[in-house]
């Protein structure tokens, strides 16, 4: 029966273990098409595919998988113009240091963490805490590709500039402009915040120099935001100088940079919205093919156990049956035994009791021949009737044991002892002797002396608690 039990428990969890190994490896093949096809520039099915690893990673409870997944999702939504989307991503998992070839999770995170507190939440002393933690993964992970590093440097200035340090936000970019690197993308957000501290102490001219420097950049690198950005500065000093003509030529490539913006935000959200629909698509099939693989494991645990049960209770019953059968048959010999001991006890009683009847007749015969033929001056027959009373089995021995123990009392000396042994008080043992109960006080006074006993009292207890010599 244990054995029954020990493989349906077996049974159990390796169906358990079957169903969480096959999610988490659906989990991460997911995960390694969202990578994929990221590489590829196919944002919108990066991230259906990255949606469809972090619900199996949930399912799983594989914590560091859902960070992963989810930390690409918000560098993604970032990318298709989903940014409270992204923002809720990140928000959701607790962060996980991931140093895997290939795989940048952990900066996406803080990167994307940093972002969202930027732009939605406005809330600058957290992004740069971000930003800082940022750095130190950069040092800590990728020390031999210092473009990060400058990147990161690039966004820390621009929170010290949002938060009013521009003292911190200049040594930085200067930093960063005296020690060029060949991957130089970087200048162009490390060009636009020179433009604001410059126009910031008013000198427009030397900020639209740097204004135009961060534009050749963008457009280089494809940062049409730091563009629009650079264009709002020099924007600012034509509307200062009066210059309408330049001021309408920038206002016209701004608004055409954030048409551009727009319009490829409005094109990737549109392909995430057919991607969204695939995807719910294939989460519905793949619920319904659990749901029928979870009935059928059902069924077969159902099978399981009710077969178990059914062998349990057949198990059980023969075991009572059995179990009440050598009950019974134990009982019965029990009770055979019983009366068998009762029988032998009865006849032993029944000897003994013989036995002694017998002697206490021959006792009591031999005393009361020995005491009579002594008791030369007591021939009435009253006397003689009460020392028979009083010569029973075991007053007998009494007085035996007085005669043999005590031979200076005389004949009266041990009959007193056995009147008292037997509880009789001074009169009646008065009455028996046929003497008065004066006398009998001296005569119990002189048997006193003889027994070396103080007091009455004394020789009272002496009498009732004797038990033999």
């Amino acid at each position: 029966m244990k054995f029954i039990y020990r493989m349906t428990f077996v049974l159990l969890v390796l169906l358990s273990a079957a169903g969480c190994r096959h999610r988490v490896e659906n989990g991460r093949s997911f995960f390694e098409q969202g990578l994929e096809e990221m590489a590829e520039g196919n944002l919108p099915v990066a991230y259906r595919q990255f949606l469809r690893a972090a619900s199996l990673f949930d399912e799983s409870g594989d914590s560091i998988g859902s960070f992963e997944a989810k930390s690409h999702l918000g560098l993604l939504c970032c990318m298709i113009g989903q940014k409270e989307e992204g923002y809720e991503f990140i928000k959701s998992v607790p962060y996980f240091h991931v140093k895997q070839e290939g795989n940048y999770s952990s900066q996406y995170y803080w990167r994307m963490k940093a972002y969202y507190a930027f732009v939605l939440d406005r809330d600058y002393q957290g992004a740069a805490f971000c930003i800082r933690k940022l750095l130190e993964l950069d040092s800590l992970d990728y020390p031999d590709i210092p473009g990060y590093l400058y990147m990161d440097r690039a966004n820390l200035a621009e929170m010290y500039l949002m938060t009013g340090q521009d003292g911190k936000a200049r040594k930085i970019i200067e930093h960063l402009e005296a020690n060029p690197l060949e991957d130089d993308i970087y200048l162009s957000q490390t060009y636009y915040i020179h433009a604001l501290l410059l126009a910031r102490q008013g000198l427009m001219d030397s900020a639209c120099m740097f204004a135009r420097r961060s534009i050749k950049y963008s457009v280089m690198y494809d940062a049409s935001e730091n563009a629009a950005n650079a264009l709002k500065i020099m924007m600012a000093r034509d509307s200062m100088a009066g210059d309408m003509a330049s001021y309408i030529d920038r206002r016209d490539s701004y608004d055409s940079v954030m048409n551009r913006m727009r319009g490829g935000e409005i094109s990737r959200h549109i392909a995430v919205i057919k991607e969204q629909n695939k995807f719910d698509l294939s989460l519905r099939e793949a619920q319904r093919r659990h749901r029928e693989k979870n009935l059928w494991l059902g069924g077969l645990l159902v099978a399981i156990v009710a077969t178990s049960v059914i062998i349990f209770l057949l198990y059980k019953q023969n075991r009572l049956k059995l179990t009440s059968e050598t009950a019974e048959r134990m009982r019965l010999d029990q009770e055979i035994e019983y009366k068998r001991l009762e029988n032998e006890l009865l006849a032993l009683k029944m000897s003994q009791t013989q036995n002694e009847l017998v002697k206490q007749r021959l006792d009591n015969a031999n005393a009361i021949r020995s005491l009579a033929s002594v008791n030369d001056k007591k021939k009435t027959k009253t006397r003689l009737e009460m020392l028979e009373v009083t010569l029973n089995t075991e007053h007998a021995s009494f007085i035996r044991d007085m005669e043999k123990s005590f031979p200076q009392l005389t004949h009266n000396d041990v009959l007193i002892l056995g009147f008292m042994r037997m509880g009789m008080n001074p009169q009646e043992i008065a009455s028996v002797l046929g003497i008065s109960v004066d006398s009998f006080q001296k005569a119990r006074y002189r048997l006193r002396k003889k027994l070396s006993i103080d007091t009455m009292a004394a020789l009272d207890n002496f009498v009732s608690g004797y038990s033999g010599t």
